[in-house]
């Protein structure tokens, strides 16, 4: 009796694992997906054209000026067109299950009897990525705030989940240095490895760990740079309740510290242990001791002489011009990247 309730179990056990096998496989098959990709290709171009992606390379001829790619993907990539080994088209994305089209123009053009191709993509279609990509520059000018921003992204990864546009963006925002690490934080733990082109992964995991390291609450970098004079100026040495450093260059765009109502806050603040330490990252000293001379900068102002290869703006990652970063009197982290308004608010905070 038991061995037939036991021969019973272990039929109904076997046909219940072959089922969900099934259902297993059909749905691993419902997820493969097809891009239907055409190129018009305008200019200098060559009869054959190439479609790379991280892991395939496929080949079209050139026929009345098309090339036409097909093929199967798990999941909408990042892709480049190349017409050699070294001549390659910006990056787009691959679109699935519709058709796509990429208008290619290819200029050749010579200097000193050396050929070599332009090459641009005027117009993809169709662009499912354009939404999140608008959300994104809204942000960064301000237009939107973080939670504008996380919403769109959050339902941008629901509608089209593994798009590698988000491992674009999260690599853009992690070297810009604009979003706070907790926020940073909280997008990069909706996402996964497929959402990133080998690249950017790359370079993701090395700005994150940078940004981490140099967050809200740690220590800022201990640096020991030249000033006007060719002395060395540590950070330890800056004796103030509330510091502020600007990274800036003179062909950057206009920091803060540049500003009027800057430099007369700087004067009645000053008092009050505050001070300002500007970095630059000209690589030029003389136009550097000019600019700050005719700028009427009369803080501590200091140079990395090697620019973004010097040790500061490595370790820090300082990507983007200007940033800036506020310091307690113990040299940790306040804030980054504030305005004028911001600073304000911690200086009455900290030194009234």
């Amino acid at each position: 009796m038991i061995n037939s309730h036991f021969k019973t179990y272990t039929v109904i056990l076997a046909i219940a694992i072959l089922f969900s096998c099934q259902k297993a496989k059909k749905e691993k098959q419902s997820k493969v997906q097809h891009f239907d990709l055409t190129v018009n290709l305008s200019g200098d171009y060559p009869s054959e054209v190439y479609l790379k992606t991280d892991d395939i390379t496929l080949t079209s001829k050139v026929n009345n000026s098309q090339a036409h790619f097909k093929d199967a993907l798990s999941h909408s990539k990042s892709a480049q067109l190349f017409i050699n080994d070294s001549t390659g088209s910006q990056r787009f994305y691959l679109a699935l299950d519709t058709l796509q089209t990429v208008n290619l123009m290819i200029d050749k053009d010579s200097i000193e009897d050396q050929f070599f191709y332009n090459i641009s993509t005027p117009q993809v279609t169709p662009i499912i990525e354009s939404s999140i990509k608008s959300s994104y520059a809204a942000y960064q000018k301000d237009d939107f705030s973080f939670k504008d921003f996380s919403d769109d992204f959050s339902n941008f990864l629901k509608s089209y989940p593994n798009h590698q546009v988000i491992g674009e963006i999260l690599t853009d925002i992690s070297q810009k240095n604009k979003m706070n690490f907790e926020d940073l934080k909280s997008l990069k733990q909706q996402v996964n490895s497929s959402h990133f082109q080998r690249d950017d992964a790359e370079l993701f995991e090395r700005f994150y760990k940078i940004r981490k390291k140099y967050k809200k609450g740690e220590a800022f970098y201990p640096f020991d740079l030249k000033d006007l004079q060719q002395e060395t100026v540590e950070l330890k040495q800056i004796d103030a309740k509330l510091i502020y450093v600007e990274f800036w260059s003179t062909w950057s765009d206009e920091p803060m510290m540049k500003t009027q109502e800057f430099l007369d806050n700087y004067r009645f603040y000053k008092s009050k242990s505050y001070e300002v330490v500007s970095i630059s990252l000209n690589t030029n000293r003389e136009i550097w001791l000019q600019n700050v001379v005719e700028s009427n900068m009369p803080w501590v102002n200091l140079l990395t002489e090697q620019g973004y290869t010097s040790q500061i703006t490595s370790d820090m990652g300082i990507y983007n011009l200007p940033q800036n970063y506020l310091i307690d009197n113990q040299g940790n982290i306040i804030v980054k990247n504030v305005n004028y308004d911001n600073l304000k608010t911690y200086q009455n905070l900290i030194l009234n």
